[in-house]
């Protein structure tokens, strides 16, 4: 393939591209003849055709930001694509468009997944460590020549994008720590573009009047001087070029240590336009390695694949669903611990229920799920009726048609509105609340006579907005006890829509789980719990909930979790090492909860100041209007306890208030996070 046919590849594929020199790095239009680096980067056919007429032999750029790129490029670690795709299952990496580059000392590779991100860094990953390049960098296409070896850049997964994975997030390490960590005299050898474009950032600030020109000769000297081995010439160009492509951020704020002086007016920068991922509620991050190796963690790589539906919400809806199936032929130690959930997915509006739900509900065997309208099959053992009660005869009559009911919305607001409605609406949630524990629950007919002997496996897949489930719960539960302290609470601060839905294929988890349920058939499975399992389970109970409503009944929905990780993976009995897993599952719950806690008195005034001083963090050191603050906690706290909070905050020392004059207009305050305590 020749260059030009490499470039109209990736324009086709929708990446910005933009001719680099020969076996080379650096754009062929420097920026002293004009030259903007990526920022140059089109999709336009026919500039690119005459770019590549002009110089037939430029290497291929493509700038990963424009494009929604997020490369990791993996540059140690790996010896073979045998020991590469070993290492990207064993971590649950998704598979994607993946190119061999032209370095010659490991295996080093290139995976493409979709979804930019501002930030760069360094990553390190079992055994691997690479980099990050995304917005404000560039990768080499496929085809191209690497400047130091000579060989061509190959693809070796040809695959669609995977949307970008948390994993490589969570394990960045800035260059500012690598610096910090690195001995007096030490040379760098490792990730020695992203510490240069770090140096050329910092070297901007400290003189802001210096000419590229005059950065990059500085940056000759102290390539050779720091690195081992150094830089090429034509790399230390391409990286100083790029660390002036865009404006040279500001120098950091000063941090005086006592008490903070009054800040000039000039020295106030006052948000202007809200950050719409500003969140006033910091989330846990969710387990995902507990599910490795186990059906509920690669039906939720399969499943997120084209979308940004975070991973948890498959496992936790596909374990709902299997657990439904189960009715009560999989059972622990006690009749408490079964394999159903009442699980809910918390998550903004536009995150795609739709598609959530839609996949979900594939994981498990067609053959065994029931429609209420229009039945597949006829109802037997391990199977489960899919139903949308919204009433207390709806849900008696579900249950006698077929003992294992799921009810499934994917808009649960409209069966927690049963809340506010006396009579028929507490009838609903009553049966609801008594066959979380029980399976012979007092349901009646609608004539209101007595089902003596029904058998009832309730279990619950729903969605809702965080500020629905807030105003569901005020008043009127707690997870103290009653219906929310059933609850199996999953949630994500993502806000993006799906953009391209891939292809899902279980065919192949489909025969394994079906296998699975045909064993229960033949018998009922229980699977005890060991006496050091047992003991790990009582003395977390008793060092984190004595008096603590959020963990009301986490031991029995982590024990539960416990059931379905053992049943997954074939294991006789729960474990020592299982049950500290189900526990971890136990530990997320319990801070989702107390996220989304509706708590009256006291309490509650403590947790809007924390959700208020969380909003003045994320924005430090700048500062905000209480109006704005109210804007950002849309609807969970009144205008009112937004001022009473951040009052509070002030008197405390924890925020500081700045009163402010217009030469026209009336007076206000602004607020932001006391300095000296960041």
């Amino acid at each position: 393939m020749g260059f030009l046919q490499t470039a109209q590849d990736c324009i086709a594929r929708g990446w910005y591209i933009f001719p680099l020199r020969p076996r080379g790095k650096n754009p062929v239009i420097s920026k002293a003849a004009g030259g903007r680096g990526f920022h140059d980067a089109v999709l336009d056919p026919a500039q690119v055709e005459a770019w590549w007429t002009q110089y037939k032999n430029a290497n291929v750029g493509i700038a990963c930001g424009a494009s929604d790129l997020y490369v990791v490029d993996c540059d140690y670690g790996l010896e073979t694509f045998e020991e590469f795709e070993a290492w990207r299952m064993r971590n649950n990496i998704p598979r994607t468009y993946t190119v061999r580059t032209g370095r010659l000392t490991s295996f080093a590779v290139q995976m493409y997944f979709q979804g930019a991100l501002e930030s760069n860094g360094k990553w390190e990953l079992d055994g691997c460590k690479g980099e990050i390049r995304s917005t404000g960098g560039l990768v080499m296409a496929v085809g191209n020549i690497h400047p130091d070896t000579g060989e061509v850049y190959k693809l070796i997964v040809d695959a669609p994008l995977a949307p970008r994975p948390g994993i490589f997030e969570e394990s960045i390490i800035t260059v500012k720590h690598v610096l910090a960590e690195r001995a007096p005299g030490q040379k760098i050898s490792e990730n020695r573009n992203m510490t240069l474009l770090s140096e050329v950032g910092k070297y901007r600030r400290r003189n802001p009047d210096a000419s590229p020109a005059a950065a990059l000769a500085f940056f000759l000297v102290w390539n050779d001087e720091n690195f081992d081995p150094p830089l090429s010439s034509d790399e230390v160009e391409t990286v100083v070029n790029n660390g002036y492509s865009y404006e040279a951020e500001p120098a950091p704020p000063t941090v005086t240590i006592g008490k903070a002086p009054a800040p000039a007016k000039s020295d106030v920068e006052i948000i202007e336009e809200l950050d719409p991922k500003l969140t006033a509620t910091p989330l846990p991050q969710y387990p995902l390695d507990i599910f490795d190796g186990t059906l509920y963690g690669e039906f939720s790589v399969r499943a997120a694949a084209g979308n940004f539906v975070p991973r948890e919400f498959f496992i936790e809806g596909a374990m709902t669903y299997a657990g439904a199936v189960c009715d009560n032929r999989l059972r622990g130690m006690t009749e408490e611990i079964t394999s159903r959930l009442y699980t809910v997915l918390l998550g903004v509006a536009g995150i795609g229920k739709g598609t959530t739900f839609r996949r979900i509900r594939k994981f498990v065997p067609p053959s065994r799920l029931l429609n209420d309208v229009a039945p597949k099959t006829v109802a037997g053992p391990c199977s489960v009726l899919m139903d949308r009660a919204g009433s207390e005869n709806g849900l008696n009559d579900a249950l006698l048609k077929h003992c294992s009911v799921i009810e499934d919305f994917e808009e649960m607001d409209r069966l927690m509105e049963k809340t506010t409605i006396k009579g028929s609406g507490g009838a609903l949630m009553s049966i609801i609340r008594s066959c979380f524990d029980d399976v012979v629950p007092g349901i009646t007919t609608t004539q209101g006579r007595k089902i003596a002997a029904s058998l009832a496996y309730l279990s619950l897949l729903g969605a809702m907005t965080p500020s629905l489930w807030r105003q569901a719960m005020e008043g009127k539960d707690s997870y103290g006890s009653g219906l929310g302290g059933r609850f199996n609470l999953v949630a994500t601060n993502e806000d993006r829509t799906a953009s391209t839905l891939l292809d899902m294929d279980v065919g192949d988890l489909h025969n394994i789980l079906d296998r699975k349920f045909t064993a229960l058939q033949s018998g009922d499975l229980v699977i005890p719990t060991e006496d050091a399992a047992l003991k790990i389970l009582r003395e977390w109970w008793d060092d984190n909930a004595q008096g603590k409503p959020y963990y009301n009944r986490v031991n029995v929905i982590a024990h539960r979790k416990a059931l379905h990780i053992a049943w997954m993976r074939d294991l006789p009995v729960i474990t020592a090492e299982v049950m500290g897993q189900a526990l971890r599952l136990g530990d997320y719950l319990v801070k989702v909860r107390e996220a989304f806690a509706v708590v009256k008195g006291e309490d509650r005034t403590a947790i809007n100041e924390n959700k208020v001083l969380n909003i003045l963090k994320n924005i430090a050191p700048r500062a905000i209007r209480a109006k704005q603050v109210g804007q950002i906690l849309d609807g969970q706290v009144s205008r009112a306890s937004v001022y009473r909070a951040l009052e509070s905050l002030a008197d405390s020392g924890e925020a500081e208030k700045i009163q402010r004059k217009e030469k026209t207009g009336r007076p206000f305050a602004l607020f932001r996070v006391n300095l000296t305590e960041v």
